[in-house]
């Protein structure tokens, strides 16, 4: 064979590996960091999402769209996983050993990844049972498998309620019913770093670059929306909403500030009169809300002498309400709300 044949068999054969690794990675579904046992593919996850009955065998096309992102979500969900829609590396882990549950009980290989193989074993064991033998696992067809579909959220999630410590992690705390859960990460309570679980208020709109899009600070899933700890998630939501039936809309600055945004803030102006050292911020720990609109400042107040705004009507409504949820002022900001407490913090 000359040199020239030789050339050109190895350049086609780099292209088709290449072409073989854009098709797995592409379409937005896939992290294309995530490890795992089995070949990650946006295919392979739709098979291992349409055997357990979230997507439809035959959206199993390759290509990421609305119902793939979709079925991923709840999935996640369904397993006390950040519910941003793209398989990560916890996500496929998981995704994965869901599926060699399945495929043990069924008995066929146990690879992790659905395929036909699975599909008619999945079938032939409902039949066997006397379940609908249509190849989805379903929820019916693993409770007679006696496998968990559903975890168990994690304990404390779901008070209106403060959840005491405030100084402790919060990874193990369930965000609230009705707030979103934006996963763990890395927080601070007075010097002291923790792991914190983050929940975006629905509705509640923050202009934090924690909260947006494209912002260098940006958590995943926020979409604009006022992020806090777990532990005081169900409070914040019951505040906002609460407002808003008495026809004040609540609008946030910064909410959860990372460690990362705090300590530019410093770098940029190193004056603890102004801006709080790195790991001392209680916004650090998903525990205080800037509310837009309010300027007023004091800086050398108690609670005799806070700064005030009676003019603004969310001021004005947090004075009159905001203690009931546990929540209030930091006496030199009056936009300053959250629940430490401290002697600075006024009712």
């Amino acid at each position: 064979m000359s040199n020239n044949n030789r050339t050109g068999t190895r350049l086609r054969s780099i292209k088709l590996l290449l072409v073989a690794l854009l098709l797995g990675v592409t379409g937005g579904l896939v992290a294309p960091s995530a490890a795992s046992a089995a070949p990650l593919s946006t295919q392979r996850v739709q098979w291992n999402l349409a055997a357990m009955s979230y997507l439809k065998y035959s959206d199993a096309d390759g290509v990421s769209g609305p119902k793939t992102t979709a079925a991923v979500k709840q999935f996640q969900a369904d397993q006390c996983l950040a519910a941003d829609g793209v398989v990560g590396p916890a996500t496929d882990a998981r995704l994965q050993s869901v599926m060699r549950q399945i495929q043990a009980k069924v008995g066929v290989t146990q690879d992790g990844a659905a395929g036909p193989a699975t599909r008619d074993a999945i079938k032939a064991y409902q039949a066997r049972n006397g379940l609908t033998a249509d190849g989805y696992a379903g929820p019916a067809t693993f409770a007679k498998m006696g496998l968990t579909r559903t975890c168990t959220p994690p304990s404390g999630g779901g008070s209106s309620q403060v959840i005491h410590p405030l100084s402790a992690a919060s990874d193990r705390v369930a965000c609230a019913a009705g707030t979103r859960d934006l996963g763990v990460h890395q927080g601070f309570y007075q010097g002291k770093g923790m792991k914190v679980r983050l929940c975006a208020i629905p509705g509640f709109a923050s202009t934090g670059a924690e909260s947006t899009p494209g912002s260098r600070y940006y958590i995943k899933g926020a979409n604009r929306e006022a992020i806090v700890n777990a532990r005081v998630s169900g409070p914040v939501r019951d505040l906002f909403a609460a407002a808003k039936r008495s026809g004040v809309t609540m609008r946030a600055g910064s909410t959860f500030r990372s460690n990362a945004h705090q300590t530019a803030l410093w770098n940029n102006n190193p004056d603890p009169r102004m801006v709080a050292r790195p790991g001392t911020s209680a916004h650090q720990g998903g525990y205080a809300i800037d509310f837009s609109g309010i300027t007023a400042k004091n800086r050398n107040a108690t609670c005799a002498t806070r700064a005030t705004q009676w003019g603004n009507a969310q001021y004005k409504w947090l004075r009159g309400n905001a203690s009931r949820f546990g929540m209030k002022q930091y006496a030199v900001e009056a936009w300053h709300w959250d629940f430490l407490p401290l002697n600075s913090r006024c009712s």
